[in-house]
């Protein structure tokens, strides 16, 4: 059914073989920097009255435990929070706290200074000089944390609003085929990036599927009423030549609600009502809108990748609806381009390895960064008491409230220092080449039919776009290769490359009840030898079995 021809395909089992260019680059939510890829479940994904005839390798996604609807709110790989300052504050953002107290040492030296006369004696100026330093560096503190947070750990997902609900609607006109792929990739979207709720619609506004957490009023309205309330506040919006002119690179992307408000959107629907982080992505006469209700929630290029992907993959197979004259002047997305053909459009782990700026300089100097607070507080306290001793003899009045200035900013500073320290636990993944000793490759099985063959090359562009995979290989239980994409071993130094092959690990992943395996470092694993046709370099393995209802089939990583 699968691969046409007749051939009975599916009772077969697949496997994914995934490699990474660092090590611990598939690690769980423990290792740092992780790209772990979560399948959500077809099947639960539809209404009851759609008959299950996936198509290709949307069927074949894992059937996890029934997701949690409030609980699933994380997606760090770290659990390192870089806040001085742990107790709530109302109307405070404790992680700017640091910042705050700088600013008000600052405020107290210049106060201190205008209140201390004409007399002032060289210990009160150097009791300044370390404070006025000790000041500016907590100042410094939040940003660089910001910067520290990117550089070490996926962005955490923010929770949904109190009082929210889940829902899902899906258009009744659509075919059985499309209803399943567009359950499938609305549910993907959600458990793979930050955001609350995915609406897909048409250029016209017309409501295609929509899933995620609404408002009460409106999650209580799931199938064609939710669809009807999403399509009644999205379609006057869409339809405007601003909404047109802001997309005229195929997508949206703002941030904070004033950048929603700036690009014309209404704040007043409930779709968009709590928004505060939007991006959309158009690809022909699909509108991809994945919206979150906390700000900053999708500034990672690896969120908005995903959602790029899924717009594409749903322009393909979604009937075609043709473009007023208005829409194709002010889209200048070719066809091309929606398929992901040289777009020149950079992946997201390009744009996170050219990062620019304070993120760039923080990434590259890590261990530095971490130990600077601590570098910085511990001999500011030395030289203030080294002052104080040694001035005994000038203590002034202005001179001991610069030192106690001075001391809590010091404080802060060791306390930051103490608690990024603590945050040093995983190893740091070690870039390494894998290009030495291999060559690029795309090859699908000949028996493949041209939907399968599409499908299986759009997962490898997904996972080579939104993750830092590096290579990917799907065999059957029999051993034959469906897939083999990315960098693979050259044999004998020659042009050929080794073929993907099975071996005690992947005939574990196999077995009935068989779970996959991890290995986050395959250089020291014994079982190495049975991945032999990935290049030599090769750090982390992800072998993973996919099923379909009872039986299991095709794969994914």
């Amino acid at each position: 059914e699968m691969m046409g021809s007749g051939e009975a395909w599916l009772p077969f089992v697949g496997l994914v073989l995934a490699h990474l260019a660092s090590s611990s680059s598939l690690a769980p939510r423990a290792v740092r920097g992780g790209n772990g890829i979560r399948l959500p479940p077809v099947a639960s994904s539809l209404p009851s009255s759609i008959r299950i005839a996936t198509p290709a390798l949307a069927r074949l996604a894992p059937r996890p435990a029934a997701p949690r609807r409030a609980t699933r709110v994380r997606s760090s790989q770290s659990d390192a929070d870089y806040a001085v300052i742990r107790f709530k504050i109302p109307g405070v953002d404790e992680t700017r706290l640091p910042g705050y107290l700088g600013f008000v040492g600052l405020i107290s030296l210049a106060a201190n200074r205008l209140t201390s006369g004409s007399d002032i004696g060289e210990a009160q100026v150097r009791s300044e000089v370390i404070a006025l330093t000790m000041a500016l560096a907590c100042m410094a503190l939040p940003s660089i944390a910001d910067a520290l947070d990117d550089a070490t750990s996926d962005q955490e997902r923010p929770k949904p609003l109190p009082g929210s609900e889940q829902a899902f609607g899906i258009s009744e006109s659509l075919p059985d085929d499309a209803k399943i792929e567009t359950a499938w990739a609305l549910s993907s979207l959600l458990s793979n990036a930050n955001v609350h709720r995915v609406i897909l619609t048409r250029i016209d506004g017309t409501a295609i599927g929509a899933r995620g957490f609404f408002r009460p009023e409106l999650a209580t309205a799931s199938g064609p009423s939710l669809l009807s309330s999403v399509e009644d506040e999205l379609r006057s919006v869409v339809g405007t030549q601003g909404f047109l002119e802001s997309a005229k690179e195929g997508e949206i992307l703002a941030l904070d609600r004033r950048k929603i408000e700036a690009l014309g959107l209404s704040t007043d629907g409930l779709a968009l009502g709590d928004a505060q982080s939007v991006f959309v992505s158009l690809r022909g006469s699909v509108v991809l809108w994945a919206i979150s209700d906390a700000p900053q929630a999708l500034k990672r290029a690896k969120d908005r990748a995903w959602g790029r992907l899924l717009a594409s993959k749903l322009e393909g197979v979604l009937p075609r609806v043709e473009l007023t004259e208005d829409q194709r002047k002010s889209l200048v997305v070719s066809d091309q381009e929606s398929r992901g053909e040289g777009s020149g459009r950079r992946s997201a782990s390009q744009e996170g390895e050219s990062e620019g700026g304070l993120a760039a300089l923080v990434k590259e100097n890590l261990a530095l960064v971490r130990a600077a607070p601590l570098a910085i507080g511990f001999p500011g306290v030395i030289a203030l008491a080294l002052n104080r001793l040694t001035g005994i003899d000038q203590l002034t009045e202005g001179t001991t409230q610069a030192d106690i200035a001075g001391f809590a900013l010091a404080i802060t500073l060791i306390l930051s220092g103490l608690i990024w320290s603590d945050a040093v636990q995983p190893r740091e993944p070690v870039p390494v080449s894998l290009l030495d000793d291999s060559s690029p490759v795309l090859s699908v099985a000949p028996a493949a039919s041209s939907p399968v063959r599409a499908e299986l090359e759009w997962a490898w562009r997904s996972l080579a776009d939104a993750t830092r995979c590096k290579s990917l290989a799907i065999l059957t239980r029999e051993g034959e290769v469906l897939l083999e994409a990315g960098l693979l071993r050259k044999r004998g130094g020659g042009a050929d490359v080794e073929r993907p092959r099975l071996g005690d690990i992947v005939e574990r992943a196999m077995a009935p009840g068989g779970r996959g395996s991890y290995i986050p470092n395959l250089q020291l694993n014994s079982g190495r030898g049975e991945f032999a046709y990935l290049p030599e370099k090769t750090q982390g393995v992800l072998v993973k079995p996919i099923t379909a209802g009872r039986r299991r089939a095709g794969g994914a990583a």
